[in-house]
């Protein structure tokens, strides 16, 4: 009878254990990208308050994806609700982008832009 109540207490304390694990991504960092790999990685802020200036901003992703040939640049969108994230990158304008290469902040823009602009300023970004 002992030796179950202590199998009961193990099992408890394990399944405790596994809960807390849980809490762990909310102390790993906010980092989005890699800095040993020299792949570019772009980076969109996304505000849901903000959704229709963001369509230019996806438009130029794709259209430099298609003009440039193979996917050039991973995407990873974030959006305006992780507040950790959006610290890290020092981002307070919405929506915003940044292309980095590595360590290299590529290009950072933000706000309103047509398509245009952005075209020319992700693909300028990606070529370097």
């Amino acid at each position: 009878m002992q030796n179950k109540g202590v199998r009961l207490l193990f099992i408890g304390c394990f399944i405790f254990f596994l809960q807390g694990c849980s809490i762990l991504p909310a102390f790993s960092s906010p980092q989005l990208h890699s800095n040993e790999k020299e792949d570019p990685v772009t980076l969109i802020f996304s505000d849901p308050d903000r959704l229709s200036d963001e369509a230019n901003y996806y438009d130029a992703v794709l259209a430099v994806q298609q003009d440039l040939g193979e996917q050039v640049t991973e995407l990873v969108i974030c959006d305006a609700s992780e507040r950790h994230i959006i610290n890290y990158y020092d981002i307070d304008e919405f929506p915003a982008m940044l292309v980095y290469k590595g360590d290299d902040e590529k290009l950072r823009i933000s706000g309103k832009h047509d398509i245009t602009d952005l075209y020319a300023r992700l693909e300028g970004a990606l070529k370097q």
